[in-house]
């Protein structure tokens, strides 16, 4: 799995560096309204939108998944709830079952009667 990450990072490098290569032109940017105008190269635009995509993506995607990481932690903490309470259980059926009878007051058990 590592490997495969390092060859889609290296892909993705080789990928952008021929971008910045290869688009050094200068783009104008201007808002129509405004009579102000600013030059960039081409690779900065395009790098520009992509970190801004993926900016946005990752914002939706949080909260796409707040309603997942909500269910885990009330999931979480029931798991926790039920593993005191099986502690709680296992310890009284430990003391229950060495308990002596004699000493506790309580009867003993008898065998079975015979006929």
């Amino acid at each position: 799995m590592k490997l495969i990450k390092l060859i889609v990072f290296l892909a993705a490098i080789i990928v952008g560096v021929s971008i910045g290569i290869s688009n050094k032109e200068p783009v104008t940017l201007a808002l129509e309204p405004i009579p102000y105008a600013v030059e960039f190269p081409l690779y900065l635009v395009i790098f520009a939108c992509f970190l801004a995509g993926m900016i946005f993506g990752g914002i939706v995607v949080w909260f796409r998944d707040g309603r997942v990481r909500k269910r885990a932690r009330s999931a979480e903490s029931r798991a926790g709830e039920l593993a005191r309470e099986l502690d709680a259980n296992e310890k009284a059926l430990d003391e229950a079952l060495h308990r002596d009878p004699v000493r506790s007051g309580q009867p003993a058990l008898r065998g079975p009667e015979a006929v």
